[in-house]
């Protein structure tokens, strides 16, 4: 999937780790997944975007499509013989997890992962050591 390699490439811009990286493959492959699934049932067409955004500390994904849009409230559903845990899956390796309706109709899928540096006091999946 060209949304991974994409990701792979903001690994040199940014000082991630592999498991950094690993989650990162992960969340845009779940939310890319996500969107041909439900924004464009049936086969139908439509366009995918991605916006990969490189941070002193972060990266920030922003999965768009124009699709069928996302009904509101956001519930996650629990695993079935269909599918069902893409947001969960997100949720447990990005930071930060926004999903919302599109400026234009579709749904936003907005993710952030910090990045644990030696000595900024960051530990496994970006988060404070304590």
């Amino acid at each position: 999937m060209l949304a991974r390699l994409a990701v792979a490439s903001v690994a040199r811009a940014v000082p991630l780790s592999q498991e950094e990286l690993t989650d990162l493959k992960l969340a845009v492959t779940e939310a890319c997944g996500n969107a041909v699934r439900h924004a464009y049932p049936s086969g139908s067409l439509g366009e995918i975007e991605l916006d990969l955004v490189p941070g002193v500390d972060r990266v920030e994904l922003v999965v768009e499509d124009h699709g069928a849009g996302i009904e509101l409230p956001v519930v996650e559903r629990e695993a079935s013989e269909v599918g069902g845990m893409g947001l969960s899956i997100i949720r447990a390796v990005v930071d930060e997890l926004e999903v919302g309706p599109g400026a234009e109709g579709g749904t936003v899928v907005h993710m952030t992962k910090r990045t644990a540096r030696p000595g900024s006091g960051r530990g496994r999946r970006g988060r404070p050591e304590v």
